[in-house]
């Protein structure tokens, strides 16, 4: 199931059972640029975990012979293979790429007019996704008939009509490579 139609949903079934604020939603695979971070956190992620970007930074060739023999030494028990790498160089990466990332990150949500990352979590409903527009039209058509049918329901027992506060919402077009 892709990530565009599987967070959102899972968001809106923690919000639905009011435990969104007491559960951390993270999302792992496949996360690598700013924009990936942007993308998850407005489907409804509190963060992602970055596994793989961090190994290309120190220089993972990406040729999944990790067990049986890395040619970049980084995940290797053999002592010869292990002095390709430089530990203080390769954590330096780590912190570089991360410091870059951060900043991309922090840049993109100054342009949205957010200040806190927390601002964006669950904004998917205004995120255009090329690949997947027609599914998430779809999707907020049904949202908005159970929403209306839930009103209408409300309105004949005498309950006043209340929707739950939501953020201002943002418009965020992003053309993420799968």
């Amino acid at each position: 199931m892709h990530m565009e139609y599987a967070i959102p949903i899972c968001h809106e079934k923690l919000l639905d059972d009011g435990l969104r604020d007491h559960v951390v939603f993270m999302g792992s695979g496949g996360f690598r640029t700013w924009g990936d971070v942007i993308k998850g956190v407005a489907m409804g992620l509190d963060g992602v975990i970055l596994g793989t970007a961090d190994l290309v930074a120190i220089g993972c060739v990406r040729d999944r012979n990790c067990e049986s023999g890395c040619r970049s030494g980084i995940s290797t028990i053999e002592p010869r293979m292990q002095l390709l790498r430089n530990v203080e160089v390769n954590a330096q990466q780590i912190i570089n790429f991360r410091s870059i990332l951060q900043a991309q990150v922090i840049r993109a949500l100054a342009a949205l007019g957010l200040r806190d990352l927390r601002e964006l979590r669950g904004q998917y409903p205004c995120i255009e996704w090329p690949l997947i527009e027609e599914r998430v039209k779809e999707r907020r058509r049904l949202r908005a008939n159970v929403l209306s049918a839930t009103l209408a329901a409300g309105e004949k027992h005498g309950t006043p009509p209340t929707l739950p506060g939501r953020p201002p919402t943002l418009r965020l077009s992003l053309r993420i490579a799968a």
